[in-house]
């Protein structure tokens, strides 16, 4: 059977796709956090506070 002998290389395939995700999910909090943003609303909220106005 060939799934026992590739069993370590799946897991080690897994092992760096996990840290890279986890990666990418830091980076993208780090960098909500440096604009002053917590979520998509919020952010349009801000956008419409520095120009009132008529939005569409």
């Amino acid at each position: 059977m060939v799934l026992p002998a590739a069993a370590p290389t799946i897991l080690t395939g897994m092992r760096i796709s996990i840290g890279i995700a986890w990666l990418v999910i830091v980076a993208k909090a780090r960098k909500q956090m440096a604009y002053g943003y917590r979520d998509t609303e919020y952010f349009f909220l801000k956008i419409r506070a520095a120009f009132p106005g008529k939005m569409r």
